[in-house]
């Protein structure tokens, strides 16, 4: 499906994105709002995310999720100075991210769906 590709590949993104600004912070010392060496964690949690999505797993979608909004949340509480500028791009992440996650559960129906349809009646010979 479309929008659990679109999940998993902004994971991939946001990914390589932190992990320049941790570059930048830890081995050009440039300051950044929000990015210490620390931030290498996220960028750990966001490949796992990324593929666990991949392998459509819904638990790796809604931690994903969960773990973009905490980590936005304390991110603007931490750093009021951050303000507006970065919201577009928060929004657009945490909207591809849930409609991979719900992209991944409906996924997941529709396969429990099919699968008693191509299953054998119970006392049907097998030909």
């Amino acid at each position: 499906m479309r929008d659990i590709r679109y999940a998993w590949v902004a994971a991939l993104v946001s990914a390589v994105l932190t992990a320049g600004m941790v570059f930048l912070v830890s081995y050009l010392e440039l300051p950044v709002f929000g990015f210490s060496l620390f931030s290498a964690i996220n960028v750990v949690v966001l490949l796992a995310g990324a593929y666990g999505v991949w392998r459509r797993s819904r638990t790796a979608a809604v931690l994903l999720v969960v773990f973009f909004i905490v980590s936005q949340v304390s991110l603007r509480l931490e750093y009021p100075e951050v303000g507006y500028s970065t919201s577009f791009l928060s929004v657009l992440f945490c909207i591809l991210y849930w409609r991979g996650a719900v992209a991944t559960f409906r996924l997941h129906r529709l396969e429990s769906e099919e699968a008693p349809a191509l299953a054998v009646p119970v006392g049907a010979a097998a030909e």
